[in-house]
């Protein structure tokens, strides 16, 4: 019962506040183009809906982050929860990489749009490359991108295969991956459940792995590379 009173809460909460920065993000993206001021104000929302829900955070490497130019991060994807906690707690502009699904949710959809979040069409390969020739841009232009290999989040919790196309745009950016391994967030909010569980996320940032002087043999390896780091932190810190 408890529980169930907190989702209404934060699901309540999470809707009026988009709804209350509606006319904020318009003024915001005509004051900056580059989305940074929405950025900021979706990062105190993350924020909110986790402090709302009881969900600590416990962010470790942070000294691992490139402050001075792009990098694609790439994270394991279990939860809902994983994007509130990177919004929230990965303190660096960025841009989502996320499902056109989302973009045609009312004033959210916008939002993100605004901000500059990425569409991607999983079930259109050719709409899929543009969205990474998109995000090849962005990079270009400075900005980090945040994808999550596994393409969905996974139903049980285990660590699914990685899909190429994340790292494919690393290459050609010739700009650092960043491994990310959320854990805590299933048993926050398992997908196809809508009542969050008090809990602590931990965001475990690791070294960046440069992408510039690669071997053919390192470049065809790169995504199973980044699977064994993201992998080893979740074992790692998972107790």
């Amino acid at each position: 019962m408890i529980n169930l009173i907190r989702a209404i809460i934060v699901y309540s909460v999470m809707v009026l506040y988009v709804i209350m920065i509606m006319i904020p993000i318009v003024i915001a993206s005509l004051i900056d183009k580059t989305g940074n001021i929405i950025h900021l104000m979706a990062r105190f929302w993350g924020k909110i809906i986790l402090y709302l829900s009881k969900v600590k955070v416990e962010v470790i490497g942070s000294e691992n982050i490139i402050n001075n130019g792009p990098q694609i991060f790439v994270a394991n994807h279990q939860s809902n929860y994983d994007v509130f906690t990177l919004i929230g707690y990965l303190r660096v502009q960025f841009r989502l990489m996320v499902k056109k699904e989302l973009f045609k949710i009312p004033i959210l959809g916008f939002g993100m749009s605004r901000c500059g979040y990425i569409s991607i069409d999983r079930q259109n390969p050719q709409k899929a490359a543009s969205s990474i020739k998109h995000a090849a841009k962005r990079i270009g232009e400075g900005t980090s991108v945040i994808f999550f290999p596994e393409g969905t989040r996974s139903l049980d919790g285990n660590l699914k295969e990685f899909k190429r196309g994340g790292f494919i745009l690393a290459l050609k950016s010739k700009v650092p991956i960043v491994p990310i391994s959320i854990v805590g967030s299933f048993s926050v909010l398992p997908p196809n459940h809508i009542k969050p569980k008090p809990g602590t996320i931990r965001l475990i940032i690791d070294k960046p792995i440069e992408t510039n002087k690669l071997s053919l043999a390192e470049k065809k390896g790169l995504s199973a590379r980044a699977r064994e780091v993201i992998k080893g932190n979740i074992e790692r810190y998972s107790n």
